[in-house]
């Protein structure tokens, strides 16, 4: 009963993580990026690289920490990031202004995108953790051959 507690504790842990990455994201994307929108043509992918530095921080400790036990951490830190996101549309959709492209928060168009996005996001974490995961078997396994 113990090891079941711990392992419900420890995904909730990456799930608040994960939430909490994202949330992370969105500050410095708001803060850093968006003032500096109107002396760029484009974002460039360098800062890209720096909004999702969290998310990715996240993800790649909790999957070098458990490589074996992926499947859980993946669909954790995806459904962390996909609830982070809704609750800060819900927070910007307060205002009364569109959440992301012309969607207002609690619209049927918005329900249907915030599902599309949990989805997509989902499958990317579960397909990076599967692959990022056999490739930490394989070295780990190389090591002790050698």
């Amino acid at each position: 009963m113990k090891d079941r507690r711990f392992h419900l504790a420890s995904w909730i842990a990456c799930f608040v993580a994960a939430a909490l990455g994202e949330t992370c994201s969105e500050l410095i994307y708001r803060f850093l990026i968006v003032p500096r929108l109107p002396s760029v043509q484009s974002v460039p992918l360098i800062w890209w690289g720096g909004v999702y530095f969290p998310i990715a921080l996240v993800f790649a400790v909790i999957l070098f920490r458990r490589p074996w036990n992926w499947l859980p951490g993946a669909t954790a830190i995806g459904l962390g990031v996909s609830v982070a996101c809704i609750a800060i549309d819900a927070v910007r959709g307060r205002t009364g202004l569109p959440v992301s492209h012309d969607l207002f928060f609690g619209t049927t168009e918005y329900v249907f995108s915030a599902i599309c996005r949990t989805v997509i996001i989902l499958l990317f974490f579960l397909f990076i953790a599967w692959v990022g995961s056999a490739v930490i078997r394989l070295v780990q396994l190389n090591r002790r051959a050698v």
